[in-house]
């Protein structure tokens, strides 16, 4: 059953097909089987959309006396952080497939491939930075990944992609030394540059950075 599902529909290559407010989402093709003498063997099966939302699926002939395996394709899978804490808060995928996620990290060996940032830009003991990754269609490969922040606490909150593969970022600082650009809509956080926590108030910003799509270079940065 999916909740949320506006519409539900299985197509020619036996994917479902599931329309949701935010846009769709696509499930291959069911993989059914049995094991019988240390052999598989392929049972042929596909989706069947039913009433309330709900999703069953249509099977070829099986020996019933044996257990069979409906095993949904995963496309890939992967872990993406350091040895502390990390969480991906948002993700965007280009018009080729590659994937790009924003979050937050408190790792200082959190994986950088090409980066801009190289280096947590904050306490080792309690800072958390942004992060930016960019990883390969078929999820093997991080074909950039980089930190993004200041001394003090940043977290990326949203992402986005447009067709050249320039990254759009934003999330909340409270660092005064966040990395911005020459020349952005206002290069000091907290509108004096002391934000942070200052005269026993926490005082934070938003921020929105461009990547470009090396994820080497930042475009612009506020």
């Amino acid at each position: 059953a999916f909740e949320g599902a506006r519409t539900l529909r299985a197509n020619s290559d036996r994917e479902l097909l599931i329309g949701l407010a935010g846009g769709a989402v696509t499930l291959r093709a069911p993989v059914a089987y049995q094991e019988s003498n240390g052999s598989k063997h392929l049972v042929s099966a596909k989706f069947v959309v039913l009433n309330n939302a709900r999703v069953g699926f249509r099977l070829g002939e099986y020996d019933r006396r044996l257990p069979l395996v409906i095993d949904p394709i995963l496309s890939y899978s992967t872990y993406l952080g350091g040895s502390n804490i990390d969480g991906a808060n948002a993700i965007a995928v280009a018009s080729d497939d590659t994937t790009f996620v924003a979050g937050g990290t408190f790792s200082t060996d959190f994986p950088t491939a090409h980066p801009l940032q190289p280096n947590h830009g904050g306490s080792d003991d309690f800072y958390r930075d942004a992060f930016v990754a960019k990883l390969s269609a078929d999820g093997s490969t991080l074909l950039y990944s980089t930190y993004l922040g200041g001394s003090n606490e940043d977290v990326a909150n949203g992402i986005a992609v447009d067709f050249q593969g320039d990254a759009y970022v934003v999330g909340l600082t409270l660092s005064p030394d966040f990395p911005v650009t020459p020349g952005s809509l206002s290069t000091l956080c907290g509108g004096d540059g002391k934000c942070g926590a200052t005269h026993g108030l926490i005082v934070s910003n938003g921020f929105i950075s461009k990547l470009n799509p090396e994820g080497s270079g930042l475009v612009y940065s506020a």
